[in-house]
């Protein structure tokens, strides 16, 4: 079975050309599949060398229990994100930064070039990361299929209990409900009933 170091060293391959280049991931929903932690607050930082997960005071506890040492250094700021960002940059010697792309605001992308003056800034992140993606790993495979478990078993629940007294609101309400009650994390979209 494939690795998080693995999916970590298949991005450097496919994106970092060069010792002084970095990968910097932003979104959340790329920062849980690079580390396999959910945070709101943060940034990894890969290397050529090192990985980092970089979380704040309201995580740092959690991302340091749950996240392997193996595959990043876990990383509370001193001072603020981007400061810390770029004091890591310093160190590793880095020239040159991937981000993403596609869910990078402009706003956001400013702060990052202010902070890191230094330091040219790169797009490429999504696509190499959408690319890995791509390819389902078995852990992710377990997860789609526990999904669409808790969904089936949702949909059962709901023909069981379905009545013309029932407002659209109620019903799904209850396919929330009973979803969250037996394991989903959130619901994919809003319920249409």
């Amino acid at each position: 079975m494939i690795t998080r170091k693995e999916i970590i060293d298949n991005l450097r391959k496919d994106l970092l050309k060069a010792s002084n280049e970095a990968v910097l991931i932003s979104s959340q929903t790329n920062q849980r599949y690079l580390s396999g932690f959910d945070y709101t607050d943060g940034y990894i930082l890969i290397t050529a060398e090192r990985a980092y997960l970089l979380a704040d005071f309201r995580y740092i506890e959690a991302a340091r229990s749950e996240v392997s040492a193996d595959d990043f250094e876990v990383i509370m700021p001193e001072g603020t994100m981007l400061s810390e960002i770029a004091l890591l940059c310093t160190v590793n010697r880095i020239k040159k930064l991937y981000t993403e792309e596609t869910t990078l605001s402009c706003a956001a992308f400013e702060r990052i070039k202010s902070a890191l003056k230094k330091i040219k800034l790169l797009a490429g992140a999504s696509a190499a990361i959408d690319s890995l993606r791509k390819v389902k790993l078995p852990f992710e495979l377990e997860k789609i299929a526990h999904a669409q478990s808790i969904t089936d078993k949702a949909f059962e629940h709901i023909l069981s209990i379905l009545n013309p007294n029932m407002t659209e609101v109620d019903v799904a309400l209850e396919l929330e409900f009973f979803m969250r009650r037996n394991g989903a994390e959130a619901v994919a979209f809003d319920t249409i009933a």
